[in-house]
């Protein structure tokens, strides 16, 4: 509780600015992934966690498929990649079109730029992080337990 607090007060006791830092998938994560995939767009999770970790082994040691999969729904990459399966499969369309790959980057891009802008903004209650202050300040003891209550 007192590292996280401690980073918490290292972020100028900004939650949003907290949050960014505790994530492992940041934006600098999303723009490599997305290069991969972009190259690559039928690889799975998995095949782009070990290029990622082949090409940047400082970031990609942290993390994990289930990171890159987060990573795809922030560039909308894994709805791009479920149309190309689709018409792969149906015989409509060869993956290596670079019109059919554009478009479906635009669409992708357009849709994470759109979720984006729908979330809601994060604004910090410092009332409340008082309560959880490591340092105690402002919390009222806890009465000790009465033979009472311990019955109960």
């Amino acid at each position: 509780m007192h590292n996280f607090w401690a980073e918490f007060e290292a972020c100028g006791a900004d939650l949003a600015a907290f949050l960014q830092r505790r994530k492992k998938v940041d934006a600098e994560v999303v723009a490599h992934c997305e290069q991969i995939w972009q190259a690559h767009p039928l690889w799975s999770c998995a095949q782009v966690l070990t290029e990622f970790r082949r090409r940047w082994p400082e970031y990609g040691a942290q993390l994990s498929e289930q990171n890159m999969r987060t990573a795809g729904h922030q560039v909308g990459f894994l709805g791009v990649q479920q149309v190309l399966r689709r018409q792969l499969a149906e015989g409509d369309v060869h993956y290596q079109e670079p019109m059919l790959l554009e478009a479906l980057w635009e669409m992708a891009q357009a849709g994470a730029q759109a979720q984006a802008a729908e979330a809601l903004p994060v604004h910090p209650r410092p009332e409340r992080l008082e309560g959880v202050s490591p340092s105690g300040a402002g919390q009222e003891p806890m009465a000790a337990p009465t033979d009472a209550s311990i019955a109960a």
